[in-house]
């Protein structure tokens, strides 16, 4: 995607503020340093978009959703275990994993991926915690590895998977994808399918491309 787009990345450059008139917008870094552009494609989370400032701020009908943001504050991790793990496990309510399914066979190991419904009741840095986890579903398993990030702590995420408040499905999501003069919100949390996944994040980008297309042919 990035080499068909022939376009400048910078990397490390947290956004301050997104500024917008009739014919041009501009996004201003955290550094102070800003960058011009004719409309702004925002496709941060939605439980990061009350961190950005906008002007003139966004409508009425969209800040709800934004102070709210998206529901999803679990956990997912990735361990490793000796041998053939071939069945797919679900716990009961409660645990800091409640569900797990075996995704790749890497040499004699198997990858397993992991969820559970609360950040806060497992720490995935933690190893022993992790494999305690696991062995509450899967008492053998010989865990040698595990990865996860804390995406609740992460200031770029602030919480995992979209997962919407009651009432924001029907009540937010048509007010989100509405554009905003130059402004534009994408991303899988404001996709109208497969929401919160890669897939949602592609249909998103689709419709953005065409709003913008027709933003631009009418200035």
């Amino acid at each position: 995607m990035g080499a068909d787009g022939a376009f400048a990345t910078h990397l490390d450059s947290p956004v301050a503020s997104v500024e917008q008139t009739a014919t041009s917008a501009a996004v201003r870094l955290r550094d102070g340093s800003q960058l011009e552009a004719r409309i702004v494609v925002v496709a941060v989370p939605l439980n990061v978009l009350a961190t950005i400032s906008f002007s003139p701020p966004l409508s009425d009908a969209k800040r709800p959703a934004i102070e709210a943001g998206q529901a999803s504050h679990g956990v997912k991790i990735w361990v490793r275990a000796r041998g053939e793990v071939g069945r797919l496990v679900l716990g009961a309510p409660g645990g800091p994993v409640t569900y797990m399914q075996p995704e790749y066979r890497v040499g004699d190991d198997t990858l397993l991926v992991g969820f559970g419904p609360n950040a806060g009741a497992l720490d995935v840095t933690d190893h022993a915690a992790v494999v305690a986890a696991v062995r509450s579903l899967l008492p053998e398993a010989d865990v040698t590895s595990s990865h996860g990030h804390d995406w609740d702590a992460d200031e770029f995420a602030r919480g995992t998977w979209s997962m919407y408040h009651p009432g924001q499905l029907t009540g937010a999501l048509p007010a989100l994808q509405e554009p905003e003069g130059r402004v534009i919100l994408a991303g899988s949390d404001v996709a109208t399918g497969w929401n919160g996944f890669i897939d949602g994040a592609i249909e998103s980008g689709f419709a953005a491309a065409r709003t913008v297309r027709q933003v631009l042919r009418a200035s």
